[in-house]
């Protein structure tokens, strides 16, 4: 099944944003985790890091990247059916 226009645009748009968000992701941690790494230790550090990642992954909050990339195709490919249907 081929990919809309619109459903294209709109996983392009996807992601663009989730590039976006691990460059600043990684800008962050270039600005602070310095900082960071010195007041809490090497380990402490590595271990805030790692929880981070556990918790990311365990509890992703609104919206995984998995599930925001299906949810916006479905939700594309709907409005197109229903402007099909109109």
């Amino acid at each position: 099944m081929a990919l809309t226009k619109q459903e294209l645009i709109t996983a392009l748009q996807n992601e663009i944003r989730i590039l976006l968000h691990l460059a600043g992701n990684m800008l962050f941690l270039f600005v602070f985790g310095n900082n960071v790494n010195d007041k809490m230790g090497h380990l402490g550090y590595l271990a805030f890091y790692l929880a981070g990642g556990v918790v990311a992954v365990v509890e992703p909050g609104r919206c995984s990247v998995r599930l925001c990339h299906s949810e916006l195709l479905r939700s594309a490919r709907r409005r197109a059916e229903q402007a099909v249907r109109d």
